[in-house]
């Protein structure tokens, strides 16, 4: 029934009414529970703009937190997002989301949400244009 499932996300989420841009692994320092990654994240996206899905996994060794994502809206570079994450809390991957890697990167993210229960949609999606053609009908 979870591979269903994941293959329903995966189908709507590279559907062309998203415009991914950014694909996050991140970790911490400290040991931090969902919460607490929830809180940096927010923060992360109020600097370096967008919203994102958020999968949170603990790890096979030691039983860290770690979460894996993808974002749509970036507004600064990579290296300024890793390295605003780098400084205050640890580890991180943060690149390009390449068009040929989207739906693997899709895939990825929803298989470890699923299997934890931890899926969040985390940030505000601008939805401007779609609401002006809401408004035009």
């Amino acid at each position: 029934m979870s591979s269903l499932i994941i293959q329903h996300y995966v189908e709507w989420l590279s559907s062309n009414q998203f415009k991914w841009d950014t694909f996050l692994h991140l970790t911490s320092r400290k040991i931090m529970t969902v919460k607490g990654y929830k809180h940096g994240i927010e923060k992360l996206l109020e600097y370096m703009g967008g919203w994102g899905i958020f999968g949170f996994e603990y790890g096979k060794i030691g039983g860290c937190l770690h979460v894996h994502g993808i974002v749509e809206g970036r507004k600064r570079s990579v290296k300024e997002a890793w390295e605003w994450w780098f400084k205050r809390y640890g580890r991180a991957l943060i690149e390009p989301l390449k068009e040929e890697l989207r739906e693997n990167a899709i895939r990825y993210i929803c298989k470890y949400a699923i299997k934890s229960e931890n899926f969040e949609i985390i940030g505000e999606r601008k939805l401007e244009n779609q609401l002006k053609l809401c408004y035009n009908m």
